[in-house]
């Protein structure tokens, strides 16, 4: 019953990075300018084709997914797949953290950041648990 709980609260917390993703586009959509940026064709710093909306939308999908197999698959592949995926979320967070302060962004995306990074940082505490929980 432990190996459940520990791989529920793991999907728990990729959903949890899945609604801070769509929490920092709103919250970068209401950022004074962002509007004109976007009629421009770009948001972000990315321009704004196919590609980089497909590109986009699968980062929200891989959230989904990522939730899904570690309730489903062998929990020596859980435990592996989210410590490899959830430390590159974190590296990914410290990185865009850093972009986000340098470049003076609201408070409360960096807050939102923030979270993501804690999310990461749990997911990769909660998988290396899975280990000791293995029978």
């Amino acid at each position: 019953m432990e190996i459940l709980r520990q791989r529920a609260t793991i999907a728990f917390l990729w959903m949890v990075w899945a609604m801070g993703m769509t929490v920092f586009i709103l919250i970068r959509m209401l950022e004074p300018g962002s509007i004109s940026e976007i009629i421009s064709g770009e948001f972000d710093g990315i321009v704004l084709t196919e590609g980089s909306l497909l590109i986009t939308s699968s980062w929200w999908f891989a959230c989904w997914i990522l939730a899904y197999l570690t309730m489903t698959i062998r929990v020596s592949i859980s435990r592996w797949m989210n410590m490899v995926f959830g430390g590159l979320a974190a590296v990914a967070m410290v990185m865009g953290l850093v972009t986000r302060v340098s470049n003076g962004h609201a408070t409360a995306m960096l807050v939102d950041y923030a979270i993501a990074l804690i999310a990461s940082g749990l997911i990769v505490w909660h998988a290396w648990r899975l280990r000791d929980k293995e029978a």
